[in-house]
């Protein structure tokens, strides 16, 4: 969904926006605060339209049994007849009740049945178009199968969020924050996939297999298999057709984008739990570590950042990738409150920022 051209009206129409403003949880509160530092001059239109919805009471009816009981019960009352005495009269043993004459009765037992239909039918819709959030925590990923049989792998600290039901004719679309691995089927009809993201770049493909990266200071996109479209920029008109073995990633400094080309294992190896480094800058493998675990990574000497690393390290668990960046940097790991502190050993060399193989 490109956001970028919404007006406040816009956003307090947009049932995802809503729900942000109305019941915030961990996946729209990090879409729309990512979305917000990417465009900042928009926050004037979203601060307006919170401030509308929040001003405006919502209803909300649902279609259950008690409610489509009395409501039955009532409009039975009317067909049968009509009753004019108030609560707080004696009645009249005298008075009649007439009843209203075949033809009314008639259609107003066909009202009776509408109305309950649409009510069935609104209560059913409401179902059928809900849209279902699954997250993950720190260390931790998800396979999720969607109706339409493509499998999603949802990495650590990562949200997805869709529509459990499509519809025959209508776009597939999710919403991602965080990173994941696509297997998207094609369907007979041949109906797009698409994945939006915060940043300036939404996935559209008909199937195909590639790893999405939507994270504040980054997003990109790895082709595994297949073609995919990429709508790029703030009104999402720039197109760029992807191959397999490409990486698109997005520079936020000036609205351009990188297309390389690069070992797709390199990018989508995490989702057989272990990560592939070559010729990685370990400033980029810390951020990883952040991404992934929830830690705050301290290097004091900065020349560690510049240093690059290749090899292959397992990613299940959160101890065994730190014993193997420390031994690669040859560093003392230091543990504080969540904080975890790169110290070079003495005499070893760590701090020339060469490379580590």
């Amino acid at each position: 969904m490109d956001y970028s051209r919404h007006t406040a009206e816009d956003f307090a129409l947009d049932d995802f926006f809503v729900s942000w403003v109305k019941s915030p949880d961990d996946e729209t509160d990090t879409f729309w605060r990512q979305w917000l530092a990417i465009h900042p001059e928009k926050r004037a239109e979203v601060e307006a339209a919170r401030s509308l919805i929040r001003q405006i009471a919502f209803r909300t009816y649902a279609a259950g049994p008690e409610a489509s009981a009395e409501g039955w019960a009532t409009l039975s009352a009317a067909i049968d007849g009509w009753e004019y005495a108030r609560r707080d009269q004696t009645p009249d043993p005298s008075a009649t009740v007439r009843p209203l004459p075949a033809p009314f009765r008639g259609w107003l037992r066909v009202a009776a049945s509408l109305t309950a239909i649409l009510l069935a039918a609104g209560f059913a819709w409401y179902t059928y178009a809900a849209r279902t959030t699954l997250r993950t925590g720190y260390g931790e990923t998800r396979r999720i199968v969607l109706a339409d049989r493509s499998v999603v792998t949802l990495n650590a600290n990562s949200s997805l969020s869709y529509r459990k039901h499509w519809g025959r004719n209508r776009d597939r679309e999710v919403w991602l924050a965080g990173e994941a691995f696509f297997e998207v089927v094609h369907t007979e009809n041949h109906r797009k996939f698409v994945v939006h993201t915060a940043g300036d770049l939404d996935v559209e493909v008909l199937g195909t297999k590639f790893n999405v990266y939507g994270r504040q200071h980054s997003t990109r996109v790895l082709l595994n298999d297949g073609k995919v479209q990429l709508n790029i920029g703030q009104d999402r008109r720039r197109q760029v057709t992807m191959r397999p073995g490409e990486l698109v990633e997005l520079d936020a400094a000036t609205g351009g984008y990188v297309r390389k080309v690069v070992d797709p294992a390199q990018f989508s190896s995490w989702v057989h739990r272990y990560l592939l480094f070559k010729d990685t800058p370990v400033r980029e493998i810390v951020a990883l570590v952040q991404d992934t675990y929830g830690v705050t990574v301290a290097m004091p000497d900065s020349s560690l950042l510049q240093s690059r690393m290749t090899g292959r390290v397992p990613n299940n668990n959160l101890e065994s990738l730190l014993f193997a960046l420390s031994e690669s940097l040859d560093c003392e790991v230091e543990r504080d409150n969540g904080r975890i502190l790169f110290r070079p050993r003495p005499g070893s060399g760590a701090a020339t920022g060469g490379d580590r193989r």
